[in-house]
């Protein structure tokens, strides 16, 4: 059984397990203390417009859709990135690149301290993609295994925070950073992907659809 009212700090805001609260006003309590600067999601809510009358007035539901892949139907591609590799984030220029990024593309930044923790967590994943000639940070994704975030009996695992740099020359970098990401989760026994992304996002919703 999982951990109940299961929350974690993702840097950018948290992200909330709603399928481990009793009841919508318990959710509700933890969405009203949202920081300022930050966006908390309520992910695996049930009955959302149900939460939605309790709160009219303070809620929203985002118009993303949700994609789960199965592991046991992945198959890796025979392509591998010849001109950029994909690691884990490993340092504060790092972190500064990664934000930079989040910024071209309209997102929260995170707290550089908040990068240099996660190597103290198994729960999150941060990943870059590092141009092989320059160095040059060309985007980032950050997965979250559900199993070390709250004791997921499914062994679960969802993708946040997919970013490109805009100006990235190099074809395939979001799709090499997704595949990493399922390939880890996948090696650590995750059985399943979830991610979320806004309905009108059409180069993401493509990618997550191939």
């Amino acid at each position: 059984h999982w951990a109940s009212e299961a929350v974690i700090d993702c840097g950018w805001g948290r992200l909330i397990f709603a399928h481990t609260f009793d009841d919508p006003e318990s959710l509700i309590r933890v969405l009203r203390s949202e920081g300022a600067g930050r966006r908390d999601i309520a992910f695996y809510v049930a009955d959302p417009h149900v939460l939605l009358a309790k709160a009219p007035f303070e809620l929203f539901i985002d118009p993303s859709h949700t994609y789960r892949l199965d592991m046991a139907l992945y198959r890796a591609s025979r392509r591998r990135p010849s001109t950029f590799f994909v690691r884990r984030l490993g340092s504060e220029t790092d972190a500064r690149e990664v934000n930079r990024i989040y910024q071209l593309r309209g997102m929260v930044p995170v707290d550089s301290q908040f990068f240099w923790s996660l190597r103290d967590t198994r729960a999150i994943v941060c990943l870059v993609a590092e141009d092989v000639r320059t160095g040059a940070v060309l985007g980032t994704v950050m997965g979250v295994d559900h199993a070390h975030a709250f004791e997921d009996p499914q062994h679960g695992s969802s993708l946040w925070c997919l970013a490109v740099d805009p100006q990235a020359e190099h074809p395939g970098v979001g799709e090499a950073l997704v595949r990493h990401l399922v390939e880890y989760f996948k090696a650590r026994g995750c059985a399943y992907v979830d991610l979320s992304v806004l309905h009108d996002n059409e180069a993401a919703v493509s990618l997550y659809e191939r």
